[in-house]
Parts: C-alpha cells; sequence; structure tokens
C-alpha cells in the first residue's frame, strides 16, 4: 500500500517537474541541480542573452559599450536558469554578468542580478 502511494506520487511530481521544465532543463538537470556547470565556450544562445541584456549593463554601470561579446559562462539550474557570462567589453576590458531566466511557465524573462567590471581574459567565472 505504502510503496504503491510512494510510486504515485513520484509519478505525478515527474509529470509536474515535466510540465514546469524545458526539455532542454530537463537533460542537464543531472549535472547541473544545485551547483554550476563548467565553464563552456559561449554559444549562439548565450550572447542572445547578452544582447537582451545590454542596456540594463549600461545603465548600471553608466557607460556604453561598442564591443558586448560573450567569450564564455557556466550556469546552474534553479527554479529557472542562471548564467554567469564573461563578456568582452573591449580592448583588455571584461566584465561579468549574473543572468536569471525564468521558466517558461513564469514567462522566460530575463533578469540581470548582477555586473562585475574591471576583469581581465585569464579572470575565472566564480559565482557572485
Amino acid at each position: 500500500m505504502l510503496e504503491n502511494l510512494l510510486r504515485m506520487t513520484l509519478k505525478h511530481f515527474r509529470r509536474t517537474l515535466t510540465s514546469l521544465l524545458t526539455w532542454t532543463d530537463l537533460v542537464m538537470m543531472d549535472s547541473l541541480l544545485g551547483g554550476f556547470s563548467e565553464t563552456k565556450k559561449a554559444t549562439e544562445e548565450i550572447q542572445k542573452i547578452c544582447d537582451q541584456v545590454k542596456h540594463q549593463v549600461e545603465r548600471h554601470t553608466n557607460k556604453t559599450y561598442k564591443v558586448f561579446t560573450a567569450v564564455e559562462y557556466r550556469e546552474q539550474i534553479v527554479a529557472g536558469r542562471i548564467f554567469l557570462i564573461k563578456v568582452h567589453a573591449g580592448e583588455q576590458n571584461y566584465i561579468f554578468l549574473n543572468v536569471f531566466r525564468k521558466l517558461q511557465c513564469d514567462g522566460g524573462g530575463l533578469e540581470l542580478l548582477g555586473v562585475q567590471e574591471n576583469h581581465h581574459k585569464p579572470d575565472p567565472l566564480v559565482p557572485f
């Protein structure tokens, strides 16, 4: 009896979780849940995220960036996804972005959580 109840509860939990997360989130969950991924080379998707938050970053730093190129990133799955992104901001300047992407069921929007300036290319992406 208890075993059947547990099985039904887990089945319901899995169905609910599947409806809240995208397929990519589910595939990556095992390696990312609870911690950040290893550092990876930036993708087109990461550059699009940077492009979407660029104006917020410029307001936050009170600077205008002619160069704003994603270089590498780390990610963490929470109730959505957090991205730590290293951005080349011209010459020898690099900035780190902390961006939250909401779940699709919550609108899927992006929120800039933080910016760190005065970084250099070899600086590791450390959560902040």
